[in-house]
C-alpha cells in the first residue's frame, strides 16, 4: 500500500487525542493486547478498502493505516523501561505526606529502594523519627500525571522498630515517579542505613550510622560529619563527595568523581573509579602508620604526605609507605585506582 503525505497528516489529529486520553505507558499488558488487536482490526479494514477504485475510499484506507502505524509505534515507545523524556512537553503532579512514629532501640535499619529517588537523613531533637515526603509524577498532561499518581503510593513498614519504604505499584509507574524524603531521627539512634535506588541522590549529614551501604545506578552522594563503622558506596554513573569518620570504607563509581575527606585517623579505604578524578583526604597522626597504593592509566598521581618512603614508583603507579610503620600504633591503608582521571593523597 503507497501512502501519500495528506492521510497521514489527517491522521494526526485522531491520533493526538488517543495519546493525550489513554495513557499507555500505565496500561495493563491485558490492555495493551486489545489495542494490539484493534490495530490489527484497523490494519484489515485499510486493506480492504485500498482495493476500491475510488481515489476517496482508498484515502480513508491510507488514513486508517497511517493511524494504525502510529498507534502501534506510541504503544511500543512508552512500554519501554525508561522514563518520558525530557524533550517531550509534560506535567508534574505532586502529593505530600509525613508519618512519625517511636524506634525501638538505638541499633536500628533503615531501608529505602526507589527507582527515582532524593534523599536526606539527619538527626533531630526528639524521641521519635519524621518523615517528610513529597511523591511527583509526570505525565503528558496533568491528568495523565495525576493519574500515574493515584497509582503509587509510599510504604513505610516499622518492623520491630526496623523501617522500610518503598512505593507501591508497578515497575512502570515507579519509573515516571519521583520520591524526595527527608528522614529525621533521634539523635540517640545508631541506625544502619541501606538506600538502593536507580536515579537519584543521597546526602547524610552530622549522623552516627553503624553501618552505611547505598547503591545508586545514576546520581550523586554527599555527606558531611559522616561517622560510620562501615561506610559503603556504589554509583554506577554520578559523583561521590563525602567526610567521613570510619574504620573501613569503600566508595566506587564507574562514571564520576570521587572525594574523600577520612576523619579518623586510623582506617583501611578503597576508592575506585573507572573515569573519574580522586581526591583523598586524610587525617594525618604521629601514632598511624600508613600504607599507599595509587594506580592511573590517564592521569597523574600526587601524594604529599609526611614521613613517606616510595617502595614503587613508576608512571601510573605508586607504592608507598611510612618509614617507621612497624613502630606506629595503629595502621592507614589506602587503595586509590582510576582509569582515567588524576590521584591526589593529601592531609587535612
Amino acid at each position: 500500500m503507497r501512502i501519500g503525505l495528506i492521510p497521514p497528516a489527517v491522521a494526526v489529529l485522531p491520533f493526538l487525542v488517543f495519546i493525550f486520553s489513554y495513557d499507555i505507558a500505565l496500561a495493563t499488558e491485558e490492555s495493551k493486547a486489545y489495542l494490539t488487536l484493534f490495530c490489527g482490526a484497523l490494519f484489515f479494514a485499510a486493506s480492504i478498502l485500498s482495493s476500491s477504485k475510488k481515489n476517496f475510499t482508498r484515502g480513508v484506507s491510507e488514513t486508517v493505516a497511517s493511524l494504525a502505524t502510529m498507534m502501534l509505534l506510541a504503544m511500543v515507545f512508552f512500554s519501554l523501561p525508561i522514563t518520558i523524556p525530557s524533550l517531550l512537553p509534560h506535567r508534574t503532579a505532586s502529593r505530600y505526606t509525613t508519618a512519625q512514629g517511636a524506634l525501638i532501640g538505638p541499633n536500628v535499619h533503615i531501608t529505602v529502594e526507589a527507582v527515582n529517588l532524593q534523599l536526606i537523613i539527619e538527626r533531630w531533637n526528639s524521641t521519635e523519627y519524621n518523615i517528610t515526603t513529597q511523591l511527583s509524577a509526570k505525565g503528558l498532561t496533568r491528568k495523565s500525571a495525576l493519574r500515574a499518581l493515584s497509582k503509587c503510593s509510599v510504604s513505610i513498614n516499622d518492623y520491630g522498630g526496623d523501617l522500610w519504604i518503598n512505593l507501591t505499584g508497578a515497575r512502570r509507574i515507579h519509573e515516571r515517579v519521583t520520591l524526595r524524603q527527608i528522614i529525621q531521627i533521634p539523635r540517640s539512634m545508631v541506625p544502619t542505613i541501606i538506600v538502593t535506588a536507580t536515579n537519584g541522590s543521597t546526602n547524610l549529614t552530622g549522623l552516627k550510622c553503624e553501618e552505611v551501604d547505598l547503591r545508586i545506578g545514576s546520581g550523586s552522594v554527599g555527606g558531611r560529619n559522616l561517622e560510620a563503622v562501615n561506610c559503603k558506596v556504589f554509583l554506577e554513573n554520578g559523583p561521590i563527595d563525602l567526610e567521613v569518620n570510619s574504620s573501613e570504607i569503600n566508595l566506587e563509581t564507574i562514571n564520576g568523581d570521587i572525594e574523600l575527606a577520612s576523619t579518623r585517623p586510623e582506617a583501611k579505604c578503597m576508592v575506585e573509579s573507572v573515569n573519574g578524578r580522586i581526591v583523598t583526604r586524610l587525617n594525618y597522626s604521629d601514632t598511624v602508620g600508613y600504607r599507599f597504593e595509587a594506580n592511573s592509566l590517564g592521569g597523574s598521581i600526587s601524594v604529599n604526605f609526611t614521613g613517606l618512603t616510595f617502595t614503587k614508583q613508576r608512571s601510573g603507579f605508586i607504592l608507598a609507605r611510612t618509614k617507621d610503620l612497624e613502630n606506629k600504633e595503629f595502621s592507614t591503608e589506602i587503595l586509590a585506582r582510576t582509569t582515567a582521571g588524576n590521584v591526589t593523597i593529601t592531609m587535612i
